[in-house]
C-alpha cells in the first residue's frame, strides 16, 4: 500500500482543514495515510479514522530556532516514513519540504486561495511539485503572479459530498413558522470571510428577517461585541457545527460575504443542498455564482448589501436554486474531485 502525507498549517476549523478529511475519508481504505501539522480540533476526526498525526510547531512563525526544531522533525519523520506522496496544503509546508529534499517520492501541492506575496518564497518551494489549484480563479492568480504554468499548474475544483445527516433545527422552524425569513452565515470568525460587514449591513432592521451565525475563530470576541455594540437582537450566535449542511439546508439564504476566498466550500454546500446564496462579487465567487444561480452584492459594501438582503427577501428565487443544483451536479460533485486527484496519486 502506497504512503501519503498530507502536511498543513493545523487542522482547525476551515475550507483547507475540510478538504484534507474528506481526501482522507474517501483514500483511506487504498492508502497509508499520515497527518502532519500543529494540531488543532480537527484532530479528534483524524483519530476516529485511525489517522496517524505528527504535530509540530507553528509553520508560519519566523522564529529561527522554531524553524530549525520543526525541519529537523520534518526531516526525521520523513526519513522514517519514507512517503511515496507528499501532498502539501499551506505553502509554509511545501518550503519546509522544499528544504528537506526527501528523494522518491511524488510532491504534490494545493492552492486553497488566491495569493501575490512572498513571491520569491514561493517560487522556492514549489519549483518541484504539481500545483492543483482549487478553482479556475486560483489558478489564473497562481499564473500571473508567480509564473507557473501547464503542465505543472493544473485546476480541480473543489467538490463536496451532499449527503448528511438531518436533523430538524427546532429554533429556526420555529422563526420559520412565525413568518420570519432565515439568513445563516456558516464559517470562521476571521477578517477574510467579512462576517463584521454582514452584521453591520444586518442590524439596519428588517424585522422579520433573522441571521444565525454558526462558527468559531479569532475574531469571535469582536463579533460578539460587535453585535452587542448594535443592539442586533435578530442577530443569532451558535457555536461551530459538525453537520453544516444540514444547518445549511434549513436556512432561506446563506450569506458569504468573504474579502477574499480561493473556491469558497460554503457555496459549493449551498448549491448541493438546494439552498440559496447570497455573496460578496469576489472573483472567486463569480466563477461559481452568477445573475442565474444568486446574489452578488459588491464586497466590503455595508450599503449594497443592505440594499440585496431586502431583495432577496422580495424576490421568488425558485429558479435560481434550481439553476445552482444544475451546476453543482455538473460540475462539483465529490465524486468527480475524487477521481481526478487520484489519477494524479497514480
Amino acid at each position: 500500500m502506497k504512503k501519503i502525507l498530507y502536511f498543513t498549517k493545523s487542522m482547525e476549523l476551515g475550507g483547507t482543514e475540510n478538504v484534507i478529511l474528506q481526501l482522507c475519508k474517501n483514500f483511506i481504505a487504498n492508502y497509508d495515510i499520515t497527518v502532519i501539522s500543529s494540531g488543532g480540533i480537527n484532530l479528534k476526526k483524524l483519530d476516529e479514522m485511525k489517522i496517524k498525526h505528527y504535530e509540530i510547531s507553528n509553520i508560519d512563525s519566523k522564529n529561527p530556532f522554531l524553524i530549525i526544531k520543526n525541519l529537523k522533525k520534518i526531516k526525521k519523520i520523513l526519513k522514517k516514513e519514507k512517503f511515496d506522496i507528499i501532498h502539501t496544503h499551506h505553502r509554509m509546508a511545501a518550503f519546509y519540504v522544499a528544504l528537506a529534499k526527501p528523494k522518491n517520492c511524488k510532491l504534490i501541492h494545493t492552492m486553497h486561495n488566491t495569493f501575490s506575496d512572498k513571491i520569491k518564497l514561493t517560487k522556492f518551494s514549489l519549483k518541484n511539485f504539481k500545483i492543483v489549484a482549487c478553482g479556475k480563479t486560483v489558478e489564473k492568480q497562481t499564473e500571473i503572479n508567480y509564473g507557473f504554468k501547464f503542465p505543472q499548474l493544473l485546476t480541480i475544483s473543489n467538490g463536496i459530498d451532499n449527503s448528511y445527516i438531518k436533523e430538524e433545527i427546532q429554533e429556526i422552524q420555529d422563526y420559520k413558522n412565525d413568518g420570519f425569513y432565515i439568513f445563516g452565515f456558516v464559517g470562521r470568525f476571521a477578517e477574510q470571510k467579512g462576517l463584521d460587514i454582514l452584521i453591520k449591513s444586518f442590524s439596519n432592521n428588517n424585522s422579520k428577517r433573522k441571521l444565525f451565525v454558526y462558527g468559531d475563530g479569532p475574531m469571535k470576541n469582536e463579533i460578539i461585541e460587535l453585535i452587542q455594540d448594535l443592539s442586533a437582537d435578530n442577530i443569532i450566535v451558535k457555536d461551530f457545527t459538525n453537520n453544516p449542511l444540514n444547518v445549511i439546508s434549513q436556512l432561506d439564504c446563506l450569506v458569504l460575504p468573504s474579502r477574499w476566498e480561493g473556491l469558497p466550500l460554503n457555496i459549493l454546500e449551498a448549491f448541493g443542498v438546494e439552498t440559496l446564496v447570497l455573496c460578496s462579487d469576489i472573483e472567486s465567487n463569480q466563477e461559481i455564482v452568477t445573475e442565474s444561480t444568486g446574489f452578488l452584492f459588491e464586497s466590503d459594501s455595508i450599503v449594497d448589501l443592505s440594499r440585496k438582503l431586502d431583495q432577496v427577501m422580495n424576490s421568488d428565487n425558485r429558479l435560481k436554486v434550481i439553476k445552482a443544483k444544475e451546476v453543482f451536479d455538473s460540475n462539483y460533485r465529490i465524486e468527480t474531485f475524487f477521481k481526478k486527484y487520484n489519477e494524479i496519486y497514480q
